[in-house]
């Protein structure tokens, strides 16, 4: 099997060192080519991280021109600019959440990956938890009966400075945490017909 050439764009997003180390764990797999990053503060904050180690930063373009697949680990604001470019350019992503300011920037993602028949790969970490997976095993299979609401809560501590950040987005947590909830509420009940604010 031939390995899958990788590289990363952005080292801004938080979860962005987590899954360089996560693909450098199987080299067997992957050939990770490096990382881009334009943001000089991004790189003084996270560039000496472990993740980063060893690895040559290029410039975008370069990183293209040599890679499969791309993670998309930018500024929030960015995400769906890079995964833009690099679906033009021909690549599988995998692109962290949120998905864009709009539903149009991340449905014109979609729509180009679609007719390109690419991969896209957004950070919905629940989808894969070991005990998350059960609990939707036992749904499809009928064990708890019919589902027909779901109260949910997602919380976490997050320090004053993040807090300030979040009010760059409208939603704020809501938009950074609560696409997870909604996810997999959308998986067990199906998409909704009618949506309706507070």
């Amino acid at each position: 099997m031939n390995k899958i050439k990788i590289g990363q764009i952005g080292i801004g997003h938080n979860h962005g060192e987590g899954k360089m180390l996560a693909v450098r764990k199987f080299p067997e797999l992957f050939e990770v080519i490096g990382y881009a990053e334009e943001n000089n503060a991004w790189l003084e904050k996270r560039g000496g991280l472990a993740g980063y180690q060893g690895l040559e930063r290029m410039p975008v373009e370069k990183l293209l021109d040599k890679c499969d697949a791309v993670l998309i680990e930018s500024d929030v604001w960015d995400l769906t600019k890079y995964a833009g470019l690099c679906i033009s350019r021909g690549k599988h992503i995998h692109m962290d959440k949120p998905a864009g300011g709009t539903l149009e920037e991340y449905g014109n993602v979609l729509k180009t990956a679609k007719e390109k028949n690419l991969v896209v790969q957004l950070g919905y970490m629940y989808r894969y938890n070991p005990a998350v997976i059960k609990c939707l095993e036992h749904i499809r299979n009928g064990d708890l009966g019919e589902i027909y609401s779901i109260n949910a809560e997602m919380s976490t501590f997050h320090p004053v400075e993040y807090k300030k950040w979040l009010t760059n987005f409208k939603g704020g947590i809501m938009y950074i945490l609560g696409s997870h909830l909604v996810d997999l509420i959308v998986y067990i009940l199906g998409e909704p017909d009618k949506v309706t604010s507070f």
